[in-house]
């Protein structure tokens, strides 16, 4: 994406709303572990968001990520790096491949928390709407207008997908004069129930960005 629009996108990390990189070091396999294991994420974090001695936010930053005050965190003065491809078992330690140099890419940190429904609660379709149009003004608040976001909290949360994806579409549709490009990055696994297919009829209609003009050798 960074090469095919140059510029520089935001990246929503679905992140754990009280400790960096969620389980990431215990083998966890959601979004936010992903990202931590191929990025520098872990190394760019803010001492100032965490608790001394302990890998633990403060409880203004957990506010934050939970969009308490109709903003989540966007870190533009440092961007992160992706020097990591997928997850190749195949490797003796089940880990990433270094990518090429010309592979990695810099990216925004987008980082937000989901409503975690894993003890049972409802749905709650106003406060993902909330958390979600959190994102986007935090975005164009920033002059951002490449972004690629997810199917925020529809994993290990249990969101229900579908009702995820016509939130990011009202809240998109509203705004859409802030944004140049936005994609969202979700696994497909072309088997089974997964989050891909109801994103896709949710955003079937949107209209497709212009492709790039074509790059020209000078010799």
């Amino acid at each position: 994406m960074s090469r095919r629009f140059g510029t520089t996108f935001a990246v929503l990390n679905m992140a754990n709303a009280y400790g960096p990189g969620g389980g990431y070091m215990d083998g966890m396999a959601a979004q936010e572990e992903n990202m931590y294991r191929r990025t520098d994420c872990h190394f760019s974090l803010d001492p100032a968001v965490m608790e001394a001695g302990r890998d633990l936010y403060v409880a203004s930053h957990s506010a934050l990520l939970n969009a308490a005050d109709g903003r989540v965190m966007l870190d533009t003065a440092t961007p992160r790096v992706c020097v990591r491809g997928p997850e190749d078992m195949e490797q003796d330690d089940l880990g990433y491949a270094w990518s090429a140099d010309d592979e990695v890419f810099p990216f925004y940190e987008l980082r937000a928390a989901a409503i975690d429904l894993r003890d049972g609660s409802r749905f709650d379709a106003a406060e993902t709407e909330r958390r979600i149009t959190a994102q986007l003004d935090t975005l164009a608040e920033a002059g951002v207008r490449h972004a690629v976001l997810s199917a925020f909290g529809c994993g290990a949360f249990r969101n229900p997908a579908k009702r995820v994806a016509a939130a990011f579409r009202r809240a998109i549709e509203a705004r859409a004069a802030d944004f140049d490009v936005i994609a969202f990055g979700i696994f497909h696994a072309g088997y089974g129930p997964d989050n891909y297919e109801p994103f896709r009829q949710a955003f079937a209609d949107w209209p497709q960005p212009p492709p790039p003009p074509p790059t020209t050798n000078v010799d």
